[in-house]
């Protein structure tokens, strides 16, 4: 659920019978700070999702509230190849572009490793696509669905892209 309006402007994360996982809070990219909260459903604040210049390249960093490092995303954000790799250096997900059916609708499948908290990477996902969204003109992610897993992951999600 995307809600861009009023005080509590973010992204909604919750399961089909609508109980909440998440909330994305994008208030904060708004302001001075420029990054974008990902919290539990109580508004506690889990993490900062933040786009960093690393030389030439750009990545996205997720930090507890203590600014410890838990993961990294790196790839091609507009093109939505997308790696995302461990504090440790183990590849926790990885994203590719992809099109459905005779139309071509774009959206981008998602795979996530085995024993990885999948609805934190989608939080990040999600938040990563709003910054890169602001950045090309687009603001509101698409909606998110799940599908079958494949052999080598755990869950394997699909983004719609706008």
């Amino acid at each position: 659920v995307v809600k861009e309006a009023g005080f509590h402007c973010g992204i909604l994360l919750q399961m089909l019978d609508q109980t909440p996982l998440a909330w994305i809070n994008t208030k904060p990219l708004h302001t001075s700070k420029g990054v974008i909260e990902v919290c539990h459903p109580s508004g506690e604040v889990y993490g900062v999702v933040a786009k960093e210049e690393a030389g030439p390249r750009t990545r996205f960093t997720l930090r507890d509230t203590s600014g410890q490092r838990i993961c990294t995303f790196h790839g091609d954000f507009r093109e939505k190849a997308i790696n995302g790799v461990s504090q440790a250096g183990r590849l926790i997900c990885d994203t590719e572009r992809c099109e459905l059916g005779s139309e071509g609708t774009p959206y981008y499948q998602v795979r996530v490793a085995p024993g990885i908290d999948a609805g934190l990477v989608l939080c990040c996902l999600l938040a990563i696509d709003k910054v890169e969204g602001q950045s090309h003109g687009s603001s509101t992610p698409g909606p998110l669905s799940a599908r079958t897993p494949g052999p080598l992951t755990a869950r394997t999600f699909q983004l719609a892209t706008p």
